[in-house]
């Protein structure tokens, strides 16, 4: 009876002891992949983040990235517009990322640009449209003349140099200010890279 008793037991231990890893074990080492990634910037402030949005490694650097299938990563810093997320590709195992940094600056620059130019030219217009339909009004009503008709003429009235050369002068600031941010913003940029071989 002890004999088969002992039996019993060295067979079950033995059993589980032969039992293949859980299936979500299995499954995560299948895909566990190793990269060793080099990360080049003319920018020291580029950070490369996992999707945790914990800092991995800072420009310039080589690191051995341990990475599953899936994992994501987003290039950012101190006053950068980060990247899009990505990720590597299976048989990526040796990756150069040479990283072109955006500019945060330079995109508010470019909004504030916009904002102000076109503040100016819609107040400008809105301003002597107002002018010129109560002018009108005005005109319809000879024996009435009203004093917005008298400021319209001050703006727009080639014999008033003064008051026509300021009136334009806001809006070619407006327009100007307008297509420099226009400008500014069409060459801003997310953080974005290339893969160096």
């Amino acid at each position: 009876m002890k004999k088969l008793i002992c039996c019993l037991l060295l067979g079950a231990f033995g059993a589980s002891a032969a039992e293949p890893p859980p299936a979500a074990t299995r499954f995560a080492e299948a895909r566990y992949q190793r990269v060793r990634l080099h990360l080049l910037s003319a920018d020291p402030d580029v950070e490369l983040r996992n999707g945790g949005g914990q800092l991995v490694c800072k420009a310039p650097c080589e690191a051995s990235l341990p990475v599953l299938e899936g994992d994501k990563f987003t290039l950012e810093g101190p006053g950068l517009l980060g990247s899009d997320a990505f990720s590597f590709a299976p048989d990526d195992t040796d990756v150069t990322l040479q990283v072109h940094p955006g500019s945060r600056a330079q995109r508010i620059t470019g909004i504030v640009l916009v904002g102000a130019g076109g503040g100016i030219v819609t107040t400008w217009v809105s301003f002597f449209g107002l002018l010129s339909v109560v002018a009108a009004n005005s005109d319809a009503r000879a024996h009435q003349p009203v004093q917005a008709a008298r400021g319209r003429e001050l703006f727009l009235d080639p014999s008033q140099s003064g008051g026509i050369s300021a009136a334009w002068s806001v809006l070619g600031t407006g327009v100007v200010l307008l297509l420099a941010g226009i400008a500014v913003l069409g060459t801003s940029h997310s953080t974005s890279f290339t893969r160096e071989p």
